[in-house]
This record gives structure tokens, C-alpha cells and sequence, in this order.
């Protein structure tokens, strides 16, 4: 038998098996992440939060490779970085 995605979402299965794990967004709206399909010692890793938003950690990387302020402040200017 072949579920549809709204299928599969619904099954009875998904929670007990923790399929669909909850996670919570940095702006506090929860909303459910697909789980690993790998399993170590018996146990799959869940999501512990979703990926960083898009340039969330650009400045920080910025920083630690050695650009200072005013050059990731002409980067931003220039729309090369978010």
C-alpha cells in the first residue's frame, strides 16, 4: 500500500515511532520536522531545532575568518551578503 504525504502525516504509526518529531522555530511557532532515517544503537536522532534562517550566521563567520565591521558593513551595503 502507497500513502499519499496527508496519508502518511495522519497514520496512526507516525507518533508512537516519533517519525514527525516537534520542534520549535526561534520566533516560538512549533511545527513538525521529518526524522532521520538512520538509527544509532537503536535509537534515531531527533531535530533538535530547524536549520538557521538564511545569512543567521553570516557576520559571526565574518568575523572569526578575519573581516572587520566596516567590511561586512560595505558587504551588506552592496547587497553581498543578508
Amino acid at each position: 500500500m502507497v500513502l499519499t504525504p496527508r496519508e502518511v502525516h495522519d497514520h496512526e504509526q507516525v507518533e508512537p515511532n516519533g517519525y514527525l518529531p516537534r520542534v520549535t522555530s526561534a520566533d516560538g511557532v512549533e511545527f513538525r520536522l521529518v526524522a532521520p532515517p538512520m538509527q544509532f544503537d537503536g535509537e534515531a536522532p531527533a531535530p533538535r531545532s530547524p536549520a538557521p534562517e538564511a545569512g543567521q550566521h553570516t557576520e559571526e563567520i565574518l568575523l572569526e575568518a578575519g573581516l572587520d565591521w566596516d567590511a561586512i558593513a560595505s558587504y551588506k551595503e552592496r547587497g553581498g551578503i543578508l
